[in-house]
């Protein structure tokens, strides 16, 4: 096995190199960071101002099968169901319900108030109803497999 050596110069780019890309990837993450909480900060007040929801024009509506399914994966970190099948998880944030909110005030899905009740209750941390909440969005979603029968 032949081993290189690295003289003075080489040695001097390779860690210039190493460098870089370190700081790169700390300025993306720190910056990341920072539009994450940005973008939590906005979506909390609009939830305290939910007059000003109407006039953002920031704000995107998802289609209403995308906020079912990502309300769906939610449910089912709370849910046990009848056949052991659970597709998909994400974890039920103050942050993330507050963004949901926003997007479903703005929104002109007809069962618009059913959803912000739900995302109310979870924003609090209240869960009792959840086997319901999460069968209702798996109707929604046409679901075949997967329906809730307890809580965890």
């Amino acid at each position: 096995m032949k081993l290189y050596r690295l003289n003075g110069k080489r040695l001097a780019v390779a860690c210039s190199v190493v460098v870089l890309i370190v700081a790169c990837i700390g300025g993306y993450v720190v910056t990341k960071h920072k539009i994450v909480e940005q973008n939590n900060t906005k979506y909390e007040e609009l939830v305290k101002n939910p007059e000003k929801i109407a006039s953002d024009n920031s704000i995107k509506v998802k289609p209403e099968d995308e906020v079912y399914d990502e309300m769906h994966k939610m449910a089912n970190t709370k849910i046990i169901t009848k056949d052991g099948e659970i597709w998909g998880k994400e974890d039920i944030t103050p942050s993330l319900c507050n963004k949901l909110i926003v997007e479903v005030t703005k929104s002109n899905y007809y069962d618009k108030q059913v959803l912000l009740n739900m995302l109310n209750r979870w924003v609090k941390g209240d869960f009792h109803d959840a086997v319901a909440e999460h069968n209702y969005l798996w109707d929604a979603l046409k679901g075949t497999v997967g329906e809730a029968i307890k809580l965890k």
